[in-house]
């Protein structure tokens, strides 16, 4: 099988559409489009030149594998800014459908007409064939491998795909020494797809289970947590009572000046004990007079409006788990402001038209993107951050509910709407 200077380069063009749409779903290519397709751009530039500065890349379809493979890892590196095992990853998942593309195209060339076809006409089939070819994969596998905008591949991921590259070469290679008579070639690029499919879906699965499992220790923490708030809840609110009788006392004492100078001192202990709410539900109002002590210890207005025996379907760790990870997500949002009028939590219960409505309020420096229907994360370790929301969301499908997220007023508003059973 022929292969002249202009199809060898073509056929590079074709790689590094493969890789650009490969990158497409993921979170390094948001925003940054057009950039990092120049990056790309860039490559069949580097490919094109090492092909004009040594020509025998070209007779080698083993150099030529290495040198694109090579040029291809080093764009994908420049894109993700950052050298892992994900930047192999994907590297490897492009060629290896390139070469699936490639040969499938390659056997359709071989018994049909088109090969009989001037060259002109030779291209625009291909370029429509591979353009077809792509567009499908753009809708469906390309779009179904990563999950939440990215591949955690680890060693153990990576190094299997690497391995079906190999394979995936062997075939290709083979084809092409046989000038394109081999059908096997076909059926091992298509296996060796499907196996790295489904070895991306068994990776998902686990991601999966790990998640359900990390969101049951936080389950079970915060079950924990609970407990231990409750009974510091009820030795404040001894404490509390025996205050009273003890400021009781003191209003006796005979010296006005003294007397003042010890109340003030026993109120001003006594303060922190204003931050206990009383919802009518025991569990909410534990959470609550913890949560309002910290938010006073770091100057946060906590603002509730709550009618607490509305919760009475829910079990006591679901309300914990919900309105403990909401507050917090709160509290780590307005902590950042420096203005005192914008330190400020909002949370409503209330019953309307036979559903359980709850809202948190709380102002925001800007309106946050978002990813299906949560926000998403600005942190660094984007894997297992959002897990409260995640937590909420489950929690308040188990009730047969559900939750929006919206901004407004430069505020971000949470809400849960569940049916009172």
């Amino acid at each position: 099988m022929v292969r002249d200077f202009g199809i060898m380069i073509f056929q590079d063009f074709l790689l590094l559409v493969c890789v650009y749409l490969f990158l497409m779903p993921l979170h390094v290519m948001e925003k940054k489009k057009i950039k990092n397709g120049l990056i790309l751009c860039g490559a069949w530039c580097v490919m094109l030149a090492a092909r004009l500065l040594i020509p025998a890349i070209g007779e080698h379809l083993i150099a030529e594998f290495f040198m694109r493979f090579v040029i291809t890892m080093i764009a994908v590196g420049l894109i993700s800014k950052k050298i892992s095992w994900e930047m192999i990853y994907c590297t490897v998942w492009p060629l290896i459908v390139y070469h699936c593309i490639n040969i499938i195209w390659n056997s359709l060339h071989r018994v049909s007409a088109i090969e009989q076809q001037p060259r002109v006409l030779q291209y625009l089939f291909s370029l429509l064939f591979f353009a077809a070819m792509y567009l499908l994969l753009s809708i469906t596998l390309f779009r179904w491998l990563p999950r939440n905008g990215f591949y955690q591949a680890g060693p153990r991921r990576t190094l299997s795909a690497a391995a079906v590259l190999f394979l995936s070469l062997f075939s290709y290679y083979n084809f092409y020494q046989n000038r394109g008579e081999s059908n096997l070639a076909v059926l091992v690029q298509l296996y060796c797809v499907t196996f790295l499919y489904l070895q991306a879906e068994l990776f998902k699965k686990s991601e999966v289970k790990q998640e359900y499992a990390l969101m049951e220790r936080m389950w079970y923490q915060q079950k924990k947590q609970y407990e231990i708030a409750k009974d510091q809840m009820q030795v404040i609110d001894r404490k509390c009572h025996d205050l009273k009788y003890q400021v009781a006392a003191m209003r006796h004492i005979e010296n006005p000046t003294e007397r003042e100078k010890n109340l003030k001192e026993l109120e001003q202990s006594i303060r922190i004990y204003d931050s206990i709410v009383k919802t009518g539900n025991e569990i909410l109002d534990t959470l609550l007079s913890e949560k309002s002590l910290i938010c006073e210890a770091r100057d946060i207005t906590m603002h509730c409006v709550i009618d607490g025996k509305k919760l009475f379907f829910m079990d006591s760790i679901d309300i914990y788990a919900l309105f403990g990870n909401a507050i917090d997500n709160a509290i780590e949002c307005v902590e950042k402001f420096s203005e005192k009028e914008m330190r400020f939590i909002d949370i409503c219960v209330a019953e309307k038209q036979h559903f359980l409505y709850i809202r948190f309020s709380n102002p925001i420096e800007r309106a946050p993107e978002y990813e299906n229907d949560l926000p998403k994360t600005t942190k660094k370790n984007k894997q297992y951050h959002g897990i409260g929301l995640k937590s909420i969301r489950h929690i308040a499908e188990k009730y047969g509910g559900d939750i929006s997220v919206s901004t407004e007023m430069n505020c971000f508003n949470l809400e849960v709407l569940l049916p009172v059973k």
